[in-house]
C-alpha cells in the first residue's frame, strides 16, 4: 500500500480539425482533474473555430464551468491556474504543429 496517489492536478486534451489553409474546423477540448469529472470546454471549442491555434485566445472565463476542489496536493485557484496554462501550452504546441505541416 502506498501512502500517497499519484493523482494529476490538472489535465489537459484536445482534437483539432483544420481546414486546407490551418484555420480550426472544429475543435474538442476537456480538462480533467478539475471537476469531479472531464469537462469539455465548449466555449473555447466555439471560440476556436474559425481561428488559426493560438495560446493567447484561451481566458480564465473559458474555464469558468470548472470546479477544483481544494486539497493537500493543490489549491482550486491552483488547478484553475495550472488548467489555463496547460490550455494555453496546447494550443502553441497546435500552432507550431500547424505551421510545420504547411
Amino acid at each position: 500500500a502506498r501512502r500517497y496517489l499519484v493523482i494529476s492536478i490538472a489535465m489537459v486534451a484536445g482534437v483539432f480539425d483544420y481546414n486546407e489553409v490551418g484555420v480550426i474546423k472544429s475543435a474538442r477540448v476537456a480538462v480533467g482533474a478539475c471537476s469531479a469529472v472531464a469537462m469539455r470546454l465548449m466555449a473555447l471549442e466555439r471560440d476556436l473555430v474559425g481561428q488559426r491555434p493560438s495560446g493567447s485566445l484561451p481566458q480564465p472565463g473559458h474555464l469558468a464551468d470548472l470546479t477544483p476542489l481544494d486539497d493537500i496536493r493543490a489549491s482550486a485557484d491552483y488547478r484553475r491556474a495550472a488548467a489555463l496554462q496547460l490550455v494555453r501550452d496546447m494550443l502553441e504546441d497546435a500552432a507550431i504543429d500547424q505551421r510545420s505541416a504547411a
